[in-house]
């Protein structure tokens, strides 16, 4: 699990830049998470979608040929004025920070896993947030909107999490 996710080792230490290691748990996420049943049978892909300026040239070296299932990944580049709803994930990185609230409002619902950096991130309702500690990229889990998007994550991926969050915004 750690190889796959990349836990525990140093940015040095993989020889990787802190955006391919955020990258590489972007990719594997997905297989971690169990959308609910039926969400992803009418897509052609799998569609990860960035609101970030580096991370799909990051992404665009590590995607080939990867799946969730059996469907091919894909990125794309976004803004947070356009439309997510085709989404899978997205994830924001700090320099959208500002965005969060209302793209994590227009998505509410939707089963869409929500990735970012901020430290905000948990309590403006995302899912994931990672965290650079001691140049290892780390990661917290809000428990409480993923349910709330009818995602349920693994347990495997839980242990790995620093602090499992059980918040959504209001609550």
């Amino acid at each position: 699990m750690c190889v796959i996710l990349g836990c525990g080792l140093t940015l040095a230490a993989q020889g990787s830049t802190e955006i391919q290691v955020k990258a590489a748990f972007l990719l594997n996420f997905p297989k971690f998470i169990d959308w609910p049943e039926g969400a992803l049978n009418h897509l052609k892909e799998f569609k990860i979608c960035v609101l970030d300026d580096r991370m799909p040239e990051a992404l665009a070296e590590l995607i080939q040929n990867e799946f969730v299932g059996a469907k091919p990944l894909r990125s794309e580049k976004k803004s947070p004025t356009d439309s997510l709803e085709s989404c899978q994930l997205v994830y924001f990185s700090s320099a959208y920070t500002r965005d969060v609230p209302a793209v994590i409002r227009s998505l509410d619902g939707s089963p869409t896993l929500t990735v970012g950096e901020d430290a905000t991130f948990l309590r403006n309702g995302g899912m994931i947030r990672f965290n650079t500690v001691n140049k290892r990229v780390r990661f917290e889990i809000n428990r409480d909107a993923a349910q709330h998007a009818r995602l349920e994550i693994s347990s495997r991926l839980l242990r790995l999490a620093d602090v499992v969050q059980n918040r959504e915004p209001g609550r």
